[in-house]
């Protein structure tokens, strides 16, 4: 499990298991198990204990691979 500390970290990390839409909005899931197993930890990690801009970037990425892998906010 990683913490990462900027948005461009975070990306960089990102990169092989987000895929950004060609029109900006919306990422797809490159691989599902491997994002579920590995990527969502440190996502999820980042999202509560980094810097303000990386905890923002951490949840934004969480909710678009949420939504590529058809899962909704119940609130």
């Amino acid at each position: 499990m990683n913490l990462y500390t900027t948005p461009d970290e975070l990306q960089r990390a990102l990169a092989p298991a987000l895929r950004r839409a060609p029109s900006g909005l919306g990422v797809s899931v490159v691989d599902p198990g491997s994002f579920r197993e590995e990527t969502i930890d440190s996502l999820v990690w980042t999202a509560v204990f980094a810097p303000a801009e990386a905890r923002e970037a951490a949840r934004r990425a969480i909710r678009e691979a949420a939504e590529a892998l058809g899962i909704l906010p119940a609130s």
